[in-house]
């Protein structure tokens, strides 16, 4: 456990809490160091609302559920990946995924900028390495897939490709550093 601190609102002393250890990453680098050391952005917001620093309601701020009971001792300070999965957003779960990929040098990938003007349904994420290749779409935890890219996953799928969808309870648990560490040839299978 990692322990932080947080002001109460209105001043007084800090309170401390603890938060769960990050996962091991079967990475090394910024992201590995990262996920030891301070919690991810989405936490951090949730962390200051809880400590009356943000507005509880106000966008971006995690809904009352996710945030700690301030009376239980052992749940304070931790959140349910669950809530804070539902509260992110597709763009940081983008950011989340290229953070990984800036520690895996072995990889080429490829975004579209903008999309407008590429052909309807083409996966958001192309990722190349040595041991595979991964069509991913990025969708936020309860994002639906449209009919054209359903259709281009299915496709790709039939014909052999390793296609699916990354949301960003993937990201939390690990699943996509070891999808992408496994056709970086960093163990596991992708």
């Amino acid at each position: 456990m990692t322990s932080y601190s947080t002001r109460r609102a209105g001043g007084g002393p800090p309170v401390h809490r603890l938060a769960p250890a990050a996962p091991a990453l079967p990475l090394g680098g910024a992201a590995q160091a990262a996920a030891r050391t301070e919690p991810p952005p989405i936490l951090a917001a949730a962390t200051q609302a809880s400590a009356g620093r943000v507005a509880p309601a106000g966008r971006g701020s995690l809904p009352h559920s996710a945030r700690p009971a301030e009376n239980h001792p052992a749940i304070i300070g931790t959140y349910r990946p669950s809530v804070i999965a539902a509260a992110m957003t597709e763009r940081q779960l983008e950011d989340g995924i290229r953070r990984i990929l800036k520690d895996l040098p072995s990889l080429l990938w490829y975004h579209t900028h903008d999309s407008r003007r590429s052909p309807s349904g083409f996966p958001d994420l192309v990722t190349v390495g040595p041991w595979g290749i991964l069509y991913r779409e990025l969708k936020k935890e309860k994002g639906r897939l449209t009919k054209p890219q359903q259709e281009w996953l299915n496709g790709l799928s039939s014909a052999g490709a390793n296609a699916g969808v990354w949301r960003p309870s993937a990201l939390l648990s690990g699943q996509i550093a070891r999808e992408l560490a496994a056709i970086a040839g960093i163990g596991g299978t992708a």
